[in-house]
């Protein structure tokens, strides 16, 4: 489930209102955790002015929701479909997560729809070195598609 949009929601009292309801910081920034009596867990994630919550029973995160919703004035987007460039697929087998929406868009961003897939991208102790009169690449560009890529292969190492 997703709870968000609630413009000029301070971080300090979001994290006083966690606190106050037993969810401490988890080692990742902004994630909180609660363990109840039955040591059933509830998580929340905050990132910019979306929370992302779940937990192991939906009496928790029904009463979490109702306390946000009324507290911080917040909207229910319902189940979570796409989240930082993650489709989040729910099945009888579980969730799953996966980048192809986002993929297919750095691809196209980057004129690489139609190109042909390798095991290993590069070739081992190639030497580039660039031609005589050869155009530079826009280095813009080259740290944009550098940046798509790292964060494709960061969160592939989260999943």
């Amino acid at each position: 489930m997703a709870l968000g949009k609630h413009i000029g929601l301070g971080i300090g009292s979001l994290t006083h209102f966690f606190v106050s309801r037993d969810l401490s910081r988890a080692r990742l920034n902004l994630v909180y955790v609660k363990e109840n009596s039955h040591q059933k867990l509830l998580k929340v994630c905050l990132y910019v002015d979306d929370l992302i919550e779940t937990g192991e029973t939906q009496v928790d995160i029904e009463q979490f929701k109702e306390k946000m919703i009324l507290v911080f004035e917040m909207t229910d987007l319902g189940t979570l479909s796409y989240f930082l460039g993650l489709q989040f697929v729910h099945t009888d087998r579980g969730i799953f997560l996966h980048q192809n929406k986002y993929i297919r868009k750095v691809l196209k961003k980057f004129n690489m729809t139609n190109c042909n897939a390798i095991p290993v991208p590069i070739i081992a102790n190639l030497k580039l070195t660039k031609e005589l009169g050869e155009k530079g690449m826009d280095a813009t560009l080259y740290k944009q598609l550098v940046g798509s890529l790292r964060y494709m292969s960061a969160i592939t190492d989260l999943i």
